[in-house]
């Protein structure tokens, strides 16, 4: 598995193999910590916890505008299922472009792509274009967010994700979204997610 670094002010993507035995949240404080308050970090569940794209927990870390320190929030969705898929411990997003941008992920490659026309565009509106697939993931930021409101949150379907600040933290980076494949379920027995332990 996988820590990939994508640094938004220099559009670089660095993969980068990670052999530790941390997963989660506890590899997430330790990556937010390890590469400054100006990073946030999204990890996949645990390995020990992934059976199929059914809820699995997966968290962000960041440092709260709010609360002035670093918090986390954790996430009962599949967007962390899929970064499991594709091999991804966790994503650190680093530095802010000066034009709006989103990552685009896929089992071939990760993109960072302008989207300064989408700026305060609702999330269903961003998902309605950057979505290629009706099982393709996203997570993105509303007009609030893209204003800069502290109190802003992040949307995924139209529902908001855990984060009462994660909106006002995609802002600091000119983040717009964040759009993951999505991966259909297979038949127990067949792949290598491992089961759940009972």
């Amino acid at each position: 598995m996988d820590v990939l670094l994508v640094d938004l002010k220099k559009l670089s993507v660095e993969r980068l193999e990670d052999s530790s035995k941390e997963e989660g949240l506890i590899l997430g404080i330790g990556l937010h910590r390890k590469y400054g308050e100006d990073s946030l970090v999204l990890s996949a569940p645990p390995s020990s916890s992934v059976s199929s794209s059914s809820i699995n927990s997966w968290s962000m870390v960041w440092h709260s505008a709010i609360m002035n320190r670093e918090t986390y929030a954790v996430s009962n969705s599949t967007h962390g299922y899929s970064l499991f898929r594709l091999g991804i411990k966790a994503i650190v997003i680093m530095g802010r472009n000066e034009r709006m941008k989103y990552i685009l992920l896929s089992q071939e490659r990760v993109e960072i792509i302008a989207s300064e026309n989408l700026r305060y565009s609702s999330s269903l509106s961003f998902e309605n274009i950057a979505l290629s697939s009706l099982s393709d993931l996203a997570l993105s930021t509303g007009p609030a967010a893209d204003r800069g409101v502290k109190y802003s949150v992040i949307q995924s379907k139209g529902k908001s994700i855990n984060g009462f600040d994660l909106g006002h933290a995609f802002y600091l980076h000119n983040l717009k979204g964040i759009v993951f494949p999505g991966f259909p379920d297979r038949q127990m027995g067949h792949g290598n997610v491992p089961e759940k332990d009972s």
